[in-house]
């Protein structure tokens, strides 16, 4: 495992070699992005690049002793923290101090990388800050969070910021065939359907759950499509149980309409993400002018933008059945 692995982050990368290669590593970084993005793979490489001993080589080499320790889940400079229930508490982050405040086992750096950072609590925060502001020689903190704005801005002011940029659908689409055995068509729906975030991808293309939720997609939208506006409430409810569930519906149903606005243009089946659901799309899309669809895709992009400003879920998906249905009917 080593940078390889990470796709489409060039620029984080990059950073990443030069403050190894130049021994310009800060005692704090935060990586940022949704769930799936690449942040505890990048985090990991660059834990075992930062104790990697080898001279000759770019780092991290994978063969050094060091190396080996960390493919093997062994390496003693190494700590991950994760959230006991709901939180990370105070009592882990003194803990961390205790550790971090004797020497490595080995020479090298100590990475204590902490996931899901934005769980720590306020007192948790605090004690972090002060370890932060004073740090340990030879210590690294890597904090992963999908929301930066949750932490103190003293901690995020004492790291190095980098967020996890979306990669195109075609890098997804090339991976996904390179490394899972699945039929073309189920990897560039995943693909297309991931919105740029690889670890999606590859758990609709694994999850039998999520490949359920598909199939109730699209019993969703043919529900709107017949102007059941409780049906559709209904079965919206029972998919929606979170935000991240929202964000994948709403990333469906966008497919669906941009889908029925191209079947209108005598494409090509291979071109449509739903394209094992050509027939349907074709027979929803009679209903619909492209003024219409057009209109369909603003209210589902503004629904979008609503959950991703914490706008209630509930509220906002109910709100956009409504006004999709009132397209429809206009």
């Amino acid at each position: 495992m080593n940078y390889d692995s990470i796709l489409g982050q060039p620029v984080l990368v990059g950073s990443l070699k030069r403050a190894v290669k130049e021994d310009m590593v800060a005692n704090g970084y935060i990586f940022c992005g949704p769930k799936g993005s690449g942040k505890k793979l990048t985090a990991a490489i660059f834990a075992k690049a930062l104790n990697c001993r080898s001279e000759e080589h770019d780092k991290p080499c994978g063969d050094c002793a060091s190396c080996r320790k960390f493919d093997s889940g062994n390496h003693p400079n190494i700590e991950m923290i994760k959230p006991t229930g709901a939180s990370i508490k105070i009592k882990q982050i003194r803990e961390i101090i205790a550790n971090v405040a004797k020497r490595p086992f080995e020479s090298g750096f100590k990475v204590v990388i902490l996931d899901e950072a934005e769980k720590m609590t306020q007192d948790a925060q605090d004690a972090f800050l002060k370890t932060l502001e004073e740090p340990p020689a030879n210590t690294i903190f890597i904090l992963l969070v999908q929301n930066q704005n949750s932490l103190l801005p003293t901690v995020v002011s004492r790291c190095q910021t980098f967020f996890m940029r979306k990669i195109s659908t075609e890098q997804i689409e090339k991976y996904l065939l390179e490394n899972y055995n699945y039929d073309k068509e189920q990897i560039s729906f995943a693909a297309v359907s991931a919105n740029g975030i690889i670890g999606r991808a590859i758990e609709m293309l694994s999850n039998k759950e999520l490949q359920e939720s598909r199939r109730l997609y699209v019993s969703l939208v043919s529900k709107i499509s017949n102007n059941s506006y409780t049906e559709s409430s209904a079965a919206a409810g029972e998919l929606v149980d979170s935000r991240e569930a929202a964000e994948r519906l709403l990333d469906f149903m966008l497919s669906w309409y941009r889908d029925i606005l191209i079947s209108k243009q005598d494409c090509e089946k291979h071109v449509l993400v739903n394209s094992d659901n050509a027939e349907v799309l074709i027979r929803q899309g009679e209903k619909l002018d492209e003024n219409k669809l057009n209109r369909i895709i603003d209210v589902i992009k503004r629904t979008i933008s609503y959950i991703n400003h914490n706008v209630g879920t509930k509220n906002s998906i109910d709100s956009m059945l409504l006004n999709i249905m009132e397209v429809c009917n206009g």
